[in-house]
């Protein structure tokens, strides 16, 4: 049974433990520049699967996951990286990408679930 804070995770944040967890990470997503919170999705697919089997919703797809990253546009939380296929910044690194933001979050899904 999941937490609280899994099930209310938000999307920034689970990309953010993906990006910091080795069964992930190159894999479906991966950091171009840490510092600069600039990373890239690998498997848009793959993270779109793993994001629905994290909220329960077996049929996420890209499209419908991107239309949440386009949300953190205005809210300050991602930007899109001009001129390059899926690739994303934290607007602000320091915060968005500390792992304390991410401490009480959980991945619920195994990698072999995906194959």
């Amino acid at each position: 049974q999941p937490d609280k804070h899994t099930r209310s995770m938000s999307l920034w944040r689970f990309l953010l433990l993906l990006l910091n967890d080795n069964n992930f990470c190159p894999r479906y997503i991966k950091w171009l520049d840490q510092r600069e919170g600039v990373f890239k999705l690998m498997d848009t697919k793959g993270v779109a699967k793993l994001w629905g089997m994290q909220k329960n919703i077996p049929d996420m797809n890209y499209d419908t996951m991107s239309r949440s990253l386009r949300y953190y546009y205005k809210r300050g939380i991602l930007t899109k990286v001009r001129g390059q296929m899926k690739v994303y910044k934290f607007q602000d690194p320091v915060k968005f990408t500390s792992l304390k933001e991410t401490q009480d979050c959980h991945i619920r899904i195994e990698e072999s679930a995906i194959q």
